[in-house]
């Protein structure tokens, strides 16, 4: 529990996300091409998960436990990216991607894990299992893998992924990048819509930015990087 609490609140004030999840339902599974399945080859994926956070407490008094444990949010959470995963390398289209609303959530579950138990019996050594576990569960890498997915035309249609993938030179117009001598001559005041204060040498990125330029900003710590994209944000 002291190293469950430890990772969720610094998962929580680093990343600003939830990895200590109540999972419930696992799918015992292979995906090992070998006639005969060995216990080495089985997969455990949880097949639903349920926020939660744990606080430890700074009081000391008598009969006071130590750790407490609630529910987060009120959200049960199906395991998306096994969803994918099977979807992909065994094409199941028929898996269950939401549980029913109407239902109560003990019912809810209940009915989820026998859906995919059917579905499981279809494959050989593959079964669900009512197992229930706290642990730290991370899936935060899983949104970013969807929006690749849903932009995928407009990635490969971008001039930047052509160029990394030698398939076509990548030259930029920086006309319209304003050196840091011709500020005050060649940026309008009244077209400037910064939150923060910057420095000439911001000043430039930003215009860049708004040029439309592909750039690295780059500089030690404290040099104003995250001022500059939070201005870069306000222009845009």
């Amino acid at each position: 529990l002291l190293n469950l609490s430890r990772k969720y609140r610094s998962f929580k004030e680093d990343i600003g996300i939830n990895v200590l999840h109540l999972a419930v339902g696992f799918l015992e599974w292979s995906d090992s091409n070998k006639n005969k399945i060995e216990d080495s080859d089985i997969i455990r994926s949880p097949l639903l998960i349920i926020p939660l956070r744990v606080i430890r407490s700074a009081s000391r008094k008598k009969n006071q436990l130590p750790f407490s444990i609630s529910i987060d949010e009120d959200e049960i959470k199906t395991n998306k990216a096994l969803l994918e995963k099977l979807k992909r390398d065994f094409s199941i289209d028929n898996l269950p991607n939401e549980l029913e609303e109407d239902d109560q959530p003990i019912q809810a579950i209940e009915k989820y894990l026998e859906n995919f138990n059917e579905l499981s019996k279809k494959h050989e050594g593959w079964k669900v299992v009512d197992d229930v576990f706290v642990g730290i569960f991370s899936y935060a890498k899983f949104p970013i893998y969807e929006d690749l997915k849903g932009l995928e035309s407009k990635l490969i249609d971008s001039p930047i992924v052509k160029a990394i993938n030698g398939i076509e030179n990548y030259n930029q117009d920086l006309s319209l990048v304003v050196e840091e001598k011709d500020l005050d001559e060649k940026v309008n005041p009244h077209q400037t819509f910064q939150i923060l204060d910057a420095d000439s040498s911001q000043q430039k990125a930003i215009s860049a930015a708004k040029g439309g330029v592909s750039f690295v900003m780059q500089g030690p710590p404290g040099t104003g990087k995250s001022q500059t994209i939070g201005n870069i944000i306000s222009e845009c």
